[in-house]
């Protein structure tokens, strides 16, 4: 959510929404023309935040338009699901980085796929999702919250620097948890991966957000 790209077209916006909150919207959202209506707000919420990044970035418009615009999205989601199912959903959101990067760890290690079972990963995710919630972070990407305000503080170099600390703190704490879920070896691999991973986003994040905006 905070890696700028192009405006997703909404086809393809709708296809990712529909596999990445599959597990949400098959367990707990059932309804089918409230999924469709939450399914339109993620992606145009997904569409505001990442055109309100590219307007900060390269400072050629005011992001705030956009960013008003996750914050409506983001009320609109809650009025549409209420109470109980809007914090089942905020939890279930803030597991998507962790399920996406175990998929792409499933996709790269040649014996993950046949090792990882899905109740694997459910415990896993479940595990992490433990783990995220009792961490106090010092920095507000940790924390995976819509942009809403302030892309400057976000986006600041010490901002990441903290934020890479923090997150490599909690996959090297969480180790001990990862072996006793996946075993020794397939939890090696694992932890490895996610320390790359983080270096690859945070490297990745320094570039894009790389102005004089954000070094003073």
């Amino acid at each position: 959510r905070f890696i700028a790209s192009p405006a997703p077209k909404t086809d393809s916006t709708i296809a990712a929404i529909d596999r990445l909150y599959a597990p949400f919207l098959t367990e707990s959202c059932t309804d089918r023309t409230l999924a469709t209506a939450l399914k339109g707000q993620i992606a145009r919420r997904t569409a505001a935040s990442t055109r309100a990044t590219l307007a900060w970035m390269h400072g050629q418009a005011d992001p705030a338009p956009w960013l008003e615009q996750v914050r409506q999205c983001d009320e609109r989601i809650r009025e549409l699901l209420g109470q109980d199912l809007h914090l089942a959903f905020r939890r279930f959101e803030q597991t998507l980085p962790d399920r996406e990067r175990i998929e792409r760890f499933r996709q790269q290690a040649s014996n993950a796929a046949a090792e990882f079972s899905l109740d694997k990963e459910q415990r896993l995710v479940a595990a992490l999702a433990e783990t995220r919630s009792r961490t106090t972070w010092s920095q507000p990407l940790s924390r995976r919250e819509s942009i809403t305000t302030d892309l400057s503080s976000l986006f600041h170099p010490a901002t990441l620097d903290l934020y890479e600390r923090e997150e490599t703190a909690l996959i090297e704490s969480f180790r001990p948890r990862l072996e006793s879920l996946l075993g020794i070896e397939l939890a090696t691999q694992l932890h490895q991966f996610s320390v790359n991973d983080l270096r690859s986003r945070v490297a990745e994040l320094r570039r894009l957000t790389a102005s004089p905006r954000v070094e003073g």
